[in-house]
């Protein structure tokens, strides 16, 4: 079983690598997923920030991140080159099992770190809803999650 910190510091690498995979995105997209690309990556870097903090007011420090750059170069040479939607597809289906994942541990945590949870949890959510209105089309603007999340807890 993962103690406090180290279910934090996983989290912390984890948005880390967003961050450098929605950015590396962004930068091979054209205008308009570009834009999306670096509202998600916003929220990466929110969230990643918030769990520094976290980890700090526990006594840890947060690592030293290498190979983001690699992580996020590999990650979007596995989908390079494919439909918008069978991409939105994967973006779905990676943050939903995250989401099961931080749930689960989540539930782990001890109360002093139930806020941090929660936003994490919730950033989770806004990305699965996010790419399930891009892969809908008719359910509204798909950025309205993220616009959303970035509002309240910003």
């Amino acid at each position: 079983m993962l103690a406090a910190a180290d279910i934090l510091l996983k989290w912390y690498v984890g948005e880390n690598n967003g961050q450098a995979l929605f950015a590396d995105l962004a930068f091979k997209a054209g205008p308009a997923e570009a834009y999306k690309w670096r509202r998600l990556g916003a929220v990466e870097n929110l969230v990643a920030a918030r769990l520094r903090a976290a980890l700090a007011a526990e006594g840890t420090s947060p690592p030293v991140l290498e190979g983001l750059i690699q992580f996020a170069a590999a990650r979007t040479a596995a989908i390079a080159g494919k439909p918008w939607h069978e991409i939105m597809r994967w973006l779905e289906h990676i943050a939903a099992k995250a989401l099961r994942d931080m749930e689960a541990e989540a539930a782990r945590l001890p109360e002093r770190l139930f806020a941090t949870a929660a936003l994490v949890l919730a950033h989770e959510r806004a990305l699965v809803a996010f790419a399930a209105r891009e892969l809908a089309e008719e359910s509204g603007p798909s950025l309205e999650p993220i616009e959303s999340f970035l509002l309240e807890y910003s």
